[in-house]
């Protein structure tokens, strides 16, 4: 299965060959944002099973609300990669957890920009599909 995002990195949504046994495709993709981005903001649709296994969160132009926030995390629970990062400065987070899926669900990012004028950044994630 291929994961077509409008803003996929090439080469990067192949399925691993590494390794013997069957092929798990591992899913990556990076997602852009503003601070006037529709939120919440669909990064990708997950299924049953899957695991997400990395996700960064680039903030490469601050949101200059000092109250402005992040949050990543599914439809059940908004804040399970992030919650509530500042995005009053330019830098990022990285998440190395691994989640396992119960059933189909939404990656998302929440964006709190307050009463920003500018701020962006973009989400890298990589998800197995079993």
């Amino acid at each position: 299965m291929r994961l077509k995002p409008p803003n996929q990195i090439p080469g990067i949504h192949e399925p691993s060959t590494a390794g013997a046994g069957p092929v798990n495709p591992e899913l990556y993709a990076r997602v852009n944002f503003t601070y006037n981005t529709v939120s919440p903001l669909t990064i990708i649709n997950l299924l049953a099973g899957d695991e997400i296994d990395t996700v960064k969160l680039v903030i490469t132009t601050a949101f200059d609300d000092a109250s402005a926030t992040l949050s990543v995390g599914t439809v059940a629970s908004p804040t399970l990669i992030f919650n509530a990062v500042k995005a009053n400065k330019a830098q990022q987070y990285s998440s190395f957890e691994h989640h396992t899926i119960g059933l189909a669900e939404i990656l998302r990012l929440t964006i709190n920009s307050g009463t920003s004028t500018q701020g962006a950044g973009y989400i890298i994630y990589r998800v197995r599909r079993p």
